[in-house]
């Protein structure tokens, strides 16, 4: 299949493919939510040199007036760079939740914590499949 995924300022990333794994956080604890992240994990063939080629796509959506949604995707070339890329991102870094000041400054953490909370459970979700599995000493 053909992908295109949205980036934010950058250009789209085009690729063929097939998608190994996504979850959609939209809708959690039995109800939908005013801010989520859409992940996903795509098989791309072999990169450049010669690897196998993986996408991973995090985007950000949002229901609150003065808010953007942000997409990001990248190309990584193994399944510990699958789970990295995940790590690495910041979930809250597009919160821009209530305004600063000490006022709001516990509802802005409670926020923060609750979004962070609902990604890790999406990336746990998302790299639940066995290419993903972190292993332990030798196989037979």
């Amino acid at each position: 299949m053909e992908f295109t995924l949205p980036r934010t300022g950058k250009p789209p990333l085009k690729f063929r493919g097939r998608l190994l794994a996504e979850s959609d956080g939209e809708r959690a604890t039995g109800r939908d939510q005013n801010r989520w992240h859409e992940l996903a994990v795509y098989s791309a063939g072999v990169g450049p040199t010669g690897l196998a080629c993986y996408v991973v796509r995090i985007a950000y959506r949002t229901r609150w007036q003065g808010e953007l949604d942000h997409d990001y995707a990248t190309v990584v070339e193994t399944a510990e760079m699958v789970t990295s890329t995940f790590s690495a991102h910041s979930p809250a870094n597009d919160v821009r939740g209530y305004p600063p000041g000490d006022a709001y400054a516990e509802r802005q953490a409670r926020l923060v914590a609750d979004v962070q909370e609902r990604y890790l459970a999406q990336v746990s979700e998302v790299l639940s499949a066995d290419e993903f599995a972190e292993r332990l000493g030798a196989t037979d």
